[in-house]
């Protein structure tokens, strides 16, 4: 096996057709296909169903991709990392859920690189995406959140893509609001009360099961539901309406818009957010410091004694 025949077989997923990756490598067709026959020979599987519509992946092909392209991925890392002649760049990236304090703590350690290079990525999305990212050495770590209700899935899932889950912290469920919503002088909520005015949750890929979705807790029954994708516009609409959302306990004015409140939810349990990691990786100094920048927001902002406060 050789990288000349992983980058031939990720050039045919991303081009679509044996002559189209060939068109971009700049070889000739008959050359991909003749390395492609004897990789198949030597793992024993066929990575390709011949049709006439083309050459298409099977099973074992997809499979065999998704591992390729790890590896021209950290190859291309290596060779980034090592360039002679060239100053060390420090890599880091993260994907994480919206949430307020990784933002935050990324931004401290971006601020605390003294290199003059460096390639850092914060990357906010969908569970499966952070997921994903994280099992294809996309992103080092990734934050998210599990609780009663979807952590006998999600560790399921995460089990099946070698990845871990290692706890940051345990809060109860907070409920995001205008300040001049109608429950804002309340000191704590119950799902009842928030029942008539609308839920506002983040957009996740249509397949994705609930367990994936980014609500923390189900509330039901929703006839409302307003459903954004960033959290600039999750902010916009719980100030300019009466919408609300489910969020990780109150961490004060410097990360939160001044214009929204956080008040703790009666009776939901509790949330525990975490990183996941690849089980194969070891974990890097930068990737340590982020950790511990949010450490330190957790400390600064009491979350973790408000989490054992019983109401």
């Amino acid at each position: 096996m050789t990288l000349q025949q992983l980058r031939y077989i990720t050039a045919i997923a991303r081009c679509g057709s044996v002559s189209q990756a060939a068109r971009e490598l700049f070889i000739a067709q008959p050359s991909i296909s003749k390395a492609i026959s004897e990789l198949e020979k030597e793992l024993g599987k066929k990575l390709f169903e011949r049709t006439p519509r083309g050459m298409l992946f099977t099973n074992e092909g997809v499979e065999f991709l998704t591992y390729a392209r790890q590896i021209l991925q950290q190859i291309e890392a290596l060779e980034k990392r090592y360039e002679i002649g060239k100053e060390v760049t420090h890599y880091f990236t993260v994907s994480s859920q919206h949430f307020p304090f990784a933002a935050e703590a990324f931004s401290r350690i971006t601020k605390s690189v003294t290199a003059d290079c460096y390639e850092l990525m914060f990357l906010e999305g969908e569970t499966q995406t952070i997921i994903d990212n994280v099992r294809d050495l996309k992103s080092e770590i990734g934050i998210l959140h599990m609780t009663a209700q979807n952590s006998m899935i999600l560790t399921r899932i995460l089990k099946e893509a070698h990845l871990q889950f290692e706890p940051l912290f345990e809060t109860l469920p907070y409920i995001c609001l205008s300040r001049q919503h109608p429950l804002a002088q309340k000191s704590v909520l119950n799902l009842n009360e928030l029942s008539p005015y609308p839920f506002l949750t983040y957009q996740q890929n249509q397949n994705s099961i609930w367990s994936m979705a980014e609500i923390m807790l189900r509330p039901e029954p929703v006839s409302q539901r307003i459903t954004i994708a960033d959290r600039a516009s999750a902010e916009y609409f719980m100030i300019t309406s009466n919408a609300y959302a489910i969020t990780t306990g109150d961490f004060g004015a410097a990360l939160s818009h001044p214009g929204l409140i956080y008040l703790p939810l009666l009776g939901e349990g509790k949330i525990t957010v975490g990183q996941i990691r690849n089980e194969h990786m070891m974990i890097s100094k930068m990737a340590l410091r982020f950790l511990e920048a949010i450490q330190d927001i957790i400390m600064e902002n009491d979350i973790l004694s408000e989490s054992m406060t019983s109401f």
